[in-house]
């Protein structure tokens, strides 16, 4: 059986970061591009004192394909900052995930995933046919917040699957088709970016941001 070319990312994330990795999760305040390849190029969140609580750390498990991505798992599960404040209140995107290589987390820690925050947002009363990517509702997808790129998920939409266009305020067309024929019933959720603007100064707020139910997109 030949290899796919997820089960070579698979293959080669396993190999990268093998099960019982420390993983550190740092706050950002710009989404991570392939241009950001170590812990020094990625924006950190500063001032206030988010510098003594970056970045908490996450113990890789094993690696898993999740479409056609390969993806990586880690405990604990959800990561939280508490009184959280900056002097710039920038507003934070996400996170970005390294490797550690050494004893503790440096500034050359290869980056390896990142994950934008976001919250699932649901719309009700969709319509799907079998083996078609075509979605539609009698409500609003546009009102939702949906977008091209974000991870859509269903009771008979594949895992991995994204939306590849929004084509009307009431049509979705999606990367993969779904797997069964719903009329009218079917509820979809999409994870909507979310970004956390933190207060300018100290209090009890709470950031808390759970790992995406899908792993950590692997960067390979």
């Amino acid at each position: 059986m030949g290899i796919t070319p997820s089960a070579t990312k698979s293959l080669l994330l396993s190999a990268t970061v093998p099960v019982g990795t420390s993983v550190d999760a740092y706050l950002v305040t710009t989404a991570v591009v392939d241009a950001n390849s170590t812990v020094a190029a990625i924006t950190q969140a500063s001032g206030g004192n988010y510098s003594s609580q970056s970045p908490q750390t996450i113990t890789s498990t094993a690696p898993s394909i999740s479409g056609t991505a390969a993806i990586l798992s880690g405990t604990p599960t959800t990561l939280t900052w508490t009184n959280l404040y900056t002097t710039a209140a920038t507003p934070i995107v996400g996170l970005a995930f390294a490797k550690r290589v050494g004893g503790s987390s440096a500034g050359t820690d290869p980056i390896i995933g990142y994950s934008a925050l976001s919250f699932s947002t649901p719309v009700a009363a969709c319509t799907t046919t079998n083996g078609s990517e075509i979605v539609s509702t009698t409500n609003s997808f546009t009102t939702a917040g949906y977008v091209k790129g974000q991870l859509i998920t269903g009771s008979n939409i594949p895992l991995g699957t994204v939306i590849g266009e929004v084509a009307s305020a009431t049509q979705l067309i999606l990367s993969q088709a779904a797997t069964s024929s719903i009329a009218g019933s079917l509820s979809v959720s999409a994870l909507v970016p979310s970004p956390y603007t933190p207060p300018t100064s100290a209090n009890t707020s709470t950031l808390t941001a759970p790992l995406p139910a899908t792993g950590i997109l692997a960067l390979l």
